[in-house]
């Protein structure tokens, strides 16, 4: 006897069977490609990529190849079944379950200048380690999929190696997927150093480089309610305004500018030779004094003072304190300290 003609309804049941499959299908490649594919291509697959969906083609051509069915009648034998509504639809609450609870953190080697290779990367909870440290190279991707993950987690991401890089916060939900490019998704820190250079009344009264005995000097600079000693100041440059990694070599520190900045400064002054007092500070080692990073506009309190013995301790005793304020550009500025200055009293 031969099969009847299908209903109008079963039309209709197959077409929403097919239309719930193609939103399941595309459900689970999208959840593929966001959490799982950097995982999979770096972890399991060697000199390529893969996606779900590159996946599902391959899978289907070696079985149409081998003699299988075709596309249209395998689709319409698996879709057309009567558990296949009911069996989709608890494939769509596997796929949300999915999306709403798996969330995956991915650093990848991107956007580094030329010469930078290597960065060492970790991320933190609070004050927690969430992630790391670990060394990312030039064209590698470090990371995985959390499932099931609940809550959410802020998070910071440091490059620890090199320096010179803000980090990065962002906030890791259940459903997140932070794909982080190092270093191209970190802003590069905008340094701002202050080369701190005695006006001549103070390089009179200090003592030479080398020079032993007669009253010492120091130097203090106080700034974000954090303050930094430089122990004994000499006739020397002093150069401040970032932790002790970040701070200039003392070459870097006396090039032109600085030396242009001193002679337009000195040579406004006839009391004492310009090239006597420049050619010093220039021979002198530059004193690194590590402080709190300053940010533009930032108040500074630069105080100079003699250290006086009381009993068996060192005081430190003020002769002046100069009130300064971070210049708005980054690069290194020069700041003249010292009792001819309008700012220092």
């Amino acid at each position: 006897m031969a099969d009847a003609p299908p209903k109008e309804e079963s039309k209709g049941s197959y077409l929403w069977t097919l239309a719930l499959f193609a939103v399941v299908a595309a459900a689970l490649v999208i959840w593929f490609q966001r959490h799982l594919q950097p995982y999979v291509t770096e972890s399991l697959i060697i000199g390529g990529t893969i996606s779900l969906w590159g996946l599902w083609k391959l899978v289907w051509t070696l079985f149409t190849d081998a003699g299988g069915e075709g596309r249209k009648d395998l689709t319409r034998r698996l879709l057309g079944t009567p558990g296949a509504f009911s069996g989709l639809l608890f494939l769509a609450v596997i796929a949300t379950l999915l999306h709403f609870m798996t969330s995956s953190i991915y650093l990848r080697s991107a956007g580094a200048s030329p010469g930078e290779r290597d960065f060492t990367v970790q991320v933190l909870e609070g004050d927690k380690v969430y992630m790391g440290p670990f060394t990312v190279h030039p064209g590698e991707v470090l990371g995985q999929p959390h499932f099931p993950s609940f809550g959410s987690h802020e998070l910071e991401y440091q490059i620890l190696e090199p320096r010179g890089f803000e980090p990065l916060k962002k906030t890791l939900r259940p459903w997140s997927a932070h794909n982080i490019k190092v270093p191209g998704s970190f802003s590069r820190k905008v340094l701002r150093h202050v080369v701190l250079v005695p006006d001549t009344v103070l390089f009179s009264d200090l003592p030479a480089v080398g020079q032993e005995g007669g009253p010492r000097y120091y130097l203090s600079i106080t700034a974000n309610d954090q303050t930094s000693v430089y122990p004994d100041l000499l006739q020397q440059l002093v150069v401040s305004g970032s932790e002790q990694p970040d701070l200039p070599a003392s070459d870097s520190v006396k090039n032109e500018a600085i030396r242009r900045d001193m002679q337009d400064h000195f040579n406004a002054d006839p009391a004492v030779p310009a090239d006597v007092v420049i050619g010093t500070l220039l021979k002198a080692d530059v004193a690194p004094l590590a402080s709190t990073e300053l940010r533009a506009g930032t108040p500074i309190v630069v105080e100079v003072g003699k250290w006086k013995t009381e009993g068996d301790q060192r005081v430190q005793v003020r002769e002046f304190s100069c009130k300064l304020v971070t210049p708005q550009a980054g690069g290194m500025h020069t700041l003249f300290i010292g009792s001819s200055i309008k700012e220092c009293q």
